[in-house]
């Protein structure tokens, strides 16, 4: 394998990201339940919460550089540890991990004049292993009523499949206005029920366009503006705008696909404005690559 770092628009291939010397000698990740036993006295059996989310993973690599630029391989692995915005970690070109650098301690031992050892931490807010290859799919002219989005309704090669065993969280929604203002959208990861979205994660979004595009991203940042989950994004970048909210069963996890899925039915619907509405995802798995 062959590990880096890049940036949270980049691919495997591009030339700026950060390419380790020697890829790390121990990579330890370790990601938990948030499943609960509740130890009831004086009870044979005692019940517990079934939680299905999982805790931020934890990342931790040691490895090596060494050679007359052993520093300035530090010094620009430093850089992606701690400049601002979340990075990709690519364990190699299938796999990477959504990552935000958290410690760099380089060590220097006298008998390895020409060496110089580091542990490099990281944690990741949101805890998958993603595969590289962006999936999407584009569905034209939604407009007023609800509509099932899946392969056979749509008529469209292009359909929500994930072939990861963890949730392959919808990473980006882009909502291009063709005709009209547009005034809500509305967006579930089930089917419909009558002519409203309906689903375990129903996100809708409040507001007024005439034109344009909105660009909808799973995680932003949290910033002086405030949470910034689930934002929906003007034309220009940190232009934030109409209102959002989340509901449903599992409001806090947001539309996604089942592991292992061929192909899930979304459900969405638009008002007051004809538009073209395209997925991002990952196939997604909680561990091992």
């Amino acid at each position: 394998m062959t590990m880096k770092l890049g940036s949270l628009t980049s691919t495997y291939a591009d030339a700026s990201n950060y390419s380790f010397q020697y890829d790390p000698k121990i990579v330890n990740m370790t990601i938990g339940s948030k499943k609960q036993l509740i130890d009831l006295p004086l009870v044979s059996i005692s019940s517990y919460l079934d939680n299905e989310a999982v805790t931020p993973l934890s990342i931790n690599l040691v490895g090596t550089v060494y050679g007359t630029d052993k520093v300035t391989y530090l010094n620009k692995l430093s850089y992606w540890c701690f400049s601002k915005g979340m990075k990709k970690l690519y364990l190699d070109d299938t796999y990477f991990i959504f990552v935000l650098g958290k410690g760099l301690k380089p060590t220097k031992d006298g008998k390895r004049y020409n060496f110089r050892d580091y542990v490099a931490s990281f944690e990741c807010p949101i805890p998958f292993i993603y595969g590289v290859t962006q999936k999407s799919c584009t569905y034209t002219t939604i407009a007023g009523t609800a509509v099932t989005l899946n392969n056979s309704t749509m008529g469209t090669t292009n359909y929500f499949s994930n072939t990861g065993y963890g949730p392959a969280h919808i990473q980006r929604i882009t909502v291009k206005i063709n005709s009209g203002t547009l005034t809500k959208v509305e967006i579930g990861d089930k089917v419909l029920s009558g002519s409203d979205v309906d689903g375990d994660n129903i996100l809708t979004w409040d507001g007024s366009l005439a034109s344009g595009t909105l660009n909808l991203y799973l995680i932003y940042e949290y910033g002086s503006k405030g949470n910034m989950w689930y934002c929906f994004e003007a034309v220009t970048p940190e232009t934030v705008s109409g209102d959002r909210s989340i509901s449903g069963d599992n409001p806090e996890s947001g539309p996604r696909i089942t592991g292992n899925t061929a192909d899930q039915s979304f459900s969405l619907k638009t008002t007051g404005a004809a538009c073209d509405v395209t997925f991002y995802w990952y196939n997604s798995n909680y561990g091992g690559w």
